[in-house]
């Protein structure tokens, strides 16, 4: 009897032995596991941050390309910033053009290419680069340049009025009057009304000597009138400085 006892005291210890030791090694599994997570979103909370961050330097680099062109130059220091942030060949790429951007409005052309030419080789093809390389030919009046870009981005893109206005007046600007015809034609198909489209049609067909009433009389109905030389002369009579004064890009500073 005390034999047996012994005998299944020690199969309880056994038992007991086993027990924990699978209670342990469940511990350990479950640690592991619990750690693997862990790794897991702590490297996406890391993706996440450093697309959030990409986006908060482009985006604010972004709107102060729109600013007048001497103050331009302050999207630069951003614009490294979110170069630096990108984790992609897509925000790498889209970066570059916003550095073609701020290039080609300040007149520096090679500098606007090379950005540029990098791009095309993250992002071969997109229509963005080619309009961007456009706008920076045209910013200098090279204007057959400024056309054969603009016909790259105008082959891969469609329903954008505004690249054919930019098209057309690029080939009218380079004496390609039948060119600029053919693109003020091609843009009304989806802006009919389109003021820019319509003064670049009867200007080409002025420079065809095609008698063409109806594209004048069209653009005559569908003009802007500019009023800005009456706006500048009230500010200029109530507001000290006004003709040398320019409205900046807002910007609101946010803190945590």
């Amino acid at each position: 009897g005390a034999v047996n006892a012994g005998a299944v005291n020690a199969g309880a210890v056994n038992a007991g032995a086993v027990n924990a030791g699978a209670v342990n090694a469940g511990a350990v599994n479950a640690g592991a596991v619990n750690a693997g997570a862990g790794a897991e979103g702590h490297a996406v909370a890391q993706t996440s941050g450093a697309r959030a961050s990409f986006r908060r330097f482009y985006d604010y680099a972004l709107g102060l390309t729109h600013a007048v062109q001497e103050r331009l130059g302050e999207a630069r220091p951003v614009l490294e910033r979110a170069l630096t942030a990108a984790a992609t060949d897509a925000e790498r790429a889209a970066t570059l053009v916003l550095f073609g951007r701020v290039a080609g409005r300040q007149g520096r052309l090679t500098e606007a290419l090379e950005h540029l030419d990098e791009a095309e080789t993250l992002l071969a093809g997109h229509p963005a680069i080619a309009r961007t390389r456009g706008d920076a030919y045209a910013q200098v009046w090279q204007w057959a340049e400024a056309a054969e870009a603009y016909a790259a981005a105008a082959e891969v893109t469609h329903g954008d009025a505004s690249l054919f206005r930019d098209l057309a007046r690029a080939r009218g600007s380079a004496g390609d009057d039948a060119g600029a015809l053919e693109a003020a034609q091609a843009g009304l198909r989806f802006a009919p009304r389109h003021p820019d489209l319509l003064r670049s049609q009867s200007l080409a067909f002025d420079a065809l000597s095609e008698d063409h009433e109806g594209a004048r009389a069209a653009f005559l109905a569908h003009r802007r009138v500019d009023e800005q030389p009456e706006l500048l002369r009230r500010c200029q009579r109530s507001v000290p400085n006004c003709d040398r004064d320019r409205q900046p890009i807002p910007e609101l500073r946010l803190t945590p």
